[in-house]
């Protein structure tokens, strides 16, 4: 076995048995698939159990209730192969997926491979897919490299998570690299960051083969009442990446910018217990934050979208972006802004 496949699970009946045969039904066959059961309530446990009677190659793990990066940290003690892959619950593998990950990292060695996710998004009985990929195929083959396209890494979307990336496992093991559990939020950044640092290749694959299931829906996410301060966290670890290697970017500042919006976004949630009067007062403490402050007082917006995102907070009113923000809702609920594809 050169591949063990890690999947965290917790009350995802209605999704698992689609989730687990993506898997089994891969094109590549020779790989351990580690199922940690993070003490679910629901069938999760006796589908995992029964797929695992059928199936020599499955290993399920249980384990008290302690979130999906305990479970994950749980599921690596168990690796003993030299490649390791994520997936969650809720989601799929493309059916050539883990070979092709396998193939790229063999034919080029290189120390990490990435590739391309379909979003897909769910209302009612009709789905909508986005891509988020590259244009093409692309080695990074020096740290000199990976460090002068971070940006561009980042900013494509696919660098963030754990799921869409092939790792290897003497890398994770021999820098002791675990998964923040004290982090419900940014945690696959915090982790991909400190991996980065450890790596001199990476190769990129064009093709979508994650396919990420979303709600259509962006007032179904669980509301926050502190969510700027959780959401912050990853970002000065990313401000901290860069200073100890040196990089000069402004990405950090407009992240700063989108993330506020993201939280005026939240004020439209179901679950927002505040009164109108509240939420305005919640707007203005973003706005005045030192983050959010000192990221307008430096950026250089780049591209019509950040342009309009920096003069929309720079106006101050409480009135104009809370109604902006109601504006991104419906937008997104909609889904009309469609995904672009990233050129490197």
């Amino acid at each position: 076995m050169k591949l063990s496949i890690i999947m965290p699970v917790y009350n995802c009946a209605k999704t698992l048995k689609d989730s687990i045969s993506s898997v089994l039904n891969q094109t590549y066959h020779n790989f351990n698939f580690i199922i940690v059961d993070d003490d679910s309530t629901d069938e999760t446990r006796d589908i995992c159990n029964g797929y695992a009677l059928q199936d020599t190659r499955i290993k399920v793990i249980n384990q008290q209730n302690a979130g999906p990066s305990a479970a994950r940290n749980k599921g690596f003690d168990n690796v003993r192969t030299e490649y390791v892959m994520f997936i969650d619950g809720d989601d799929t593998y493309e059916r050539t997926m883990v070979e092709t990950m396998i193939t790229a990292i063999e034919e080029t060695p290189v120390d990490l491979v990435v590739c391309g996710i379909n979003r897909v998004f769910i209302s009612g009985k009709r789905e909508k897919l986005n891509s988020i990929c590259f244009d093409s195929d692309y080695t990074f083959i020096s740290k000199a490299d990976i460090l002068d396209n971070i940006d561009v890494l980042l900013q494509s979307g696919l660098f963030n998570s754990l799921t869409n990336k092939l790792y290897k496992t003497s890398t994770i093991r021999d820098n002791n690299m675990y998964m923040d559990v004290k982090l419900d939020i940014g945690e696959d950044l915090q982790f991909n960051l400190v991996y980065i640092e450890h790596v001199n290749s990476v190769r990129v694959i064009k093709h979508a083969l994650y396919n990420y299931y979303v709600s259509n829906s962006y007032l179904t996410n669980k509301f926050r009442e502190n969510i700027f301060d959780i959401r912050k966290v990853p970002l000065e670890n990313l401000r901290n990446f860069y200073m100890r290697n040196g990089i000069v970017c402004d990405l950090n500042d407009f992240l700063y910018i989108k993330l506020a919006f993201a939280c005026f976004m939240q004020l439209f949630h179901k679950d927002n217990p505040k009164t109108k009067y509240e939420d305005y007062k919640y707007i203005k403490s973003i706005i005045s934050s030192s983050e959010v402050m000192g990221a307008l007082m430096k950026i250089r917006p780049k591209g019509a979208f950040q342009i309009v995102l920096v003069i929309i907070l720079k106006t101050k009113s409480l009135t104009f972006i809370y109604m902006i923000a109601k504006l991104m809702v419906i937008v997104r609920n909609k889904n009309i802004i469609n995904f672009k594809r990233i050129s490197v």
